[in-house]
């Protein structure tokens, strides 16, 4: 680098607070210097003792200070806003506008979900591919271990009054007689009529005794 180009560079970075007398010196000794790092290194120091030594010298290289947006994620953002108003025009957009920031940041997508997979290494994702490939292919057939879901897919059990059950049986039991040889139905019929009565018995035990006061109210 040439010493224009140098003070060039230093002149682009301190802005305003560029003075040339109090950089010539350096920029002078590293120049002279012809590439020579050592050479230029003590040149530096030799600068630098005399500088510390000096009162009067004063070097202000001013606090670094972060630039504004830059012009291409300005256009962006403009692109952006143009496009969302282009859908509002075209009634595509219901509600009130978002800002950029609320685009960009939007909540839904910092709402992370519980992950289903876990791998530990590369031959845990294959193994799990080679399965779900199985399993499409009808050579797997996975069963539901969770209890809701085993829930979902058993069919609800009604119980059947026992008064229901009675008018079946006695159903069954004039079936098996007008329908049936008396071989075949007999057996059948022995045990209808054991079912029947069990489940008379039980019936008649949990019926509630009519009271005389419930019975003159009725």
């Amino acid at each position: 680098m040439s010493l224009p180009s140098a003070e060039t560079e230093l002149q682009q970075l301190l802005g305003d607070s560029y003075v040339d007398e109090h950089w010539h010196a350096a920029l002078t000794a590293v120049m002279d210097a012809e590439g020579d790092t050592a050479k230029a290194s003590v040149a530096v120091e030799k600068l630098t003792a005399a500088a510390t030594h000096r009162t009067g010298l004063t070097i202000k290289i001013p606090a670094f200070c972060p630039s504004g947006p830059s012009l291409q994620l300005v256009a962006t953002e403009e692109d952006l806003l143009d496009s969302i108003k282009t859908l509002k025009d075209r009634n595509h957009v219901f509600s009130t506008l978002m800002t950029t920031d609320e685009i960009l940041a939007a909540r839904e997508e910092t709402e992370v979900g519980e992950q289903r997979y876990q791998f530990d290494d590369d031959s845990a994702i294959i193994a799990e591919v080679q399965h779900q490939i199985a399993v499409e292919q009808g050579n797997i057939i996975e069963v539901c271990s969770d209890d809701e879901e085993l829930k979902d897919i058993t069919p609800q059990v009604v119980p059947v009054p026992r008064s229901e059950i009675i008018q079946l049986c006695e159903k069954l039991e004039l079936a098996c007689i007008l329908e049936s040889d008396a071989d075949t139905s007999l057996e059948l019929v022995r045990h209808l009529r054991k079912f029947h009565g069990e489940m008379c018995r039980k019936e008649l035990q949990n019926a509630t005794q009519t009271t005389l006061t419930s019975y003159w109210k009725l």
